[in-house]
């Protein structure tokens, strides 16, 4: 007994260690560009701030780029995504458990495998360099239909049907009843749709020829700076807005990814 005892307080420093030094790891990029940003070699200062945000206008052009991309996808992807899944939700139609599972076939797809197709259209619709070819193929996602028809799924049809009887419209369940009960879903997806969007590279890579229409994320190589220190403090910021995303919704976040257990 003592012998297993021993192991077992062996065995729990090795996942404490293990776990600190995760976590250390983890954290050192920050770190790094913390220390490089403030110039602490030389002592600590906000210079490098200051000479990129009023001497680099050019990384304002890339933030206001990567500001436009991500609210626009988040607004189209939220449009789609809640009319999918209440229609899914709605109305039980032949072939619509089929249609379903293609969706989350298409959900578990990485983009290189849904990189040439994509490529195709936006070179049939002459998309190519223009914000609007990497903005709608994000948009029609199948991840939030998914993500959404989880919650809606919670709801009892039975009030759904009781509203029908007492003559509701298609337009007041969802208003009033639906969209109501799923706000926590809703949320959990725009805070995943912004990370994600905020953060694409391959696609405006191989969509944007016009380095002006670059995100923020692709950019750091396009814009000149004096030195290593200010374009670690353009990282810095570029990472701040999801940061303050994360702890802004963190418990939305949290409960969000516990209901994306596919339902059959």
């Amino acid at each position: 007994m003592k012998r297993k005892g021993s192991n077992g307080g062996a065995a729990y420093l090795v996942f404490q260690i293990v776990g600190i030094v995760g976590i250390l790891a983890t954290g050192a990029f920050l770190l790094y560009v913390i220390w490089q940003s403030i110039g602490m070699e030389g002592g600590v200062t906000v210079d490098h701030y200051w000479e990129l945000l009023l001497k680099t206008p050019e990384y304002w052009v890339f933030f206001w780029n990567s500001f436009k991309i991500s609210f626009l996808i988040l607004a189209g992807t939220l449009t789609v995504a809640l009319i999918g899944a209440f229609v899914l939700y709605r109305y039980r139609f032949r072939g619509s458990n089929l249609l379903f599972g293609l969706l989350v076939l298409l959900m578990l797809m990485p983009y290189q495998v849904l990189m040439l197709p994509q490529l195709l259209m936006i070179h049939k619709f002459q998309l190519f360099n223009h914000l609007a070819g990497v903005i709608l193929p994000n948009v029609f996602s199948s991840f939030g239909i998914v993500l959404l028809l989880q919650y809606m799924k919670k709801i009892p049809f039975e009030s759904v049907e009781a509203a029908q009887v007492d003559g509701a419209g298609d337009i007041l369940i969802f208003g009033k009843i639906v969209l109501p009960q799923i706000k926590e879903g809703v949320i959990t997806l725009a805070i995943l749709n912004l990370v994600d969007t905020w953060n694409l590279v391959e696609q405006p890579q191989n969509i944007l020829t016009d380095s002006r229409l670059y995100p923020l994320s692709i950019s750091f190589s396009k814009y000149e700076t004096s030195s290593i220190e200010a374009l670690s403090a353009g990282n810095l910021i570029f990472l701040l807005p999801i940061i303050l995303l994360f702890f802004m919704g963190k418990d939305y976040l949290v409960d969000g990814i516990s209901n994306t257990v596919v339902k059959k």
